[in-house]
């Protein structure tokens, strides 16, 4: 129920932030000074860094199960419990588009870009999402939930981890 900055180098912890419930993500913002965190009490929270002051939280209705940071640093998406994926404008809160799922929706990475997204799901698929459409442009099947996904740097292949313990080159 708390996020936990800690040291790298001693192991000690900085600082720790209450949540109503488990925190089950959490993204750093790509200038180091903010985190999101996806949280079992249905909510997004923006935190910076160096106080630990929450200053935004976004209800979601159902456990956030995952986030992600845009390399622009001005959008998230949060996949969720309720099998939709949310992109949130970092600045509002707002819910600038949903995109349904199959089931739960488990990761989400965003392509080095910023212009799609990779999503996995327990409907065992991965799916290559527009960023400006909504429009899911390639659905991959894989026999069994997708845990993780993750692009390369040279944004031209995707790794995927899932419950049947393959780890996936695309």
């Amino acid at each position: 129920k708390k996020l936990r900055l800690i040291d790298a180098a001693t192991g000690q912890v900085t600082r720790e932030v209450e949540h109503g419930a488990v925190v089950t993500s959490v993204a750093w913002h790509p200038s180091g000074n903010k985190l999101a965190t996806g949280s079992a009490d249905k909510k997004l929270r923006l935190i910076n860094a160096a106080t630990g002051q929450v200053d935004l939280i976004v209800d979601h209705g159902d456990l956030v199960w995952c986030v992600a940071w845009h390399p622009s640093s001005l959008r998230l998406a949060t996949g969720c419990t309720d099998k939709k994926l949310r992109l949130i404008d970092a600045a509002t809160g707002q819910v600038t588009r949903e995109v349904e799922h199959g089931a739960v929706v488990t990761s989400v990475a965003w392509h080095p870009s910023g212009n799609k997204l990779a999503t996995g799901s327990a409907d065992k698929k991965l799916r290559l999402i527009n960023a400006a459409t909504g429009q899911v442009d390639l659905i991959v099947d894989h026999g069994d939930l997708v845990w993780c996904v993750a692009w390369h740097p040279s944004s031209l292949r995707l790794a995927t981890g899932c419950t049947d313990k393959k780890l996936r080159l695309i």
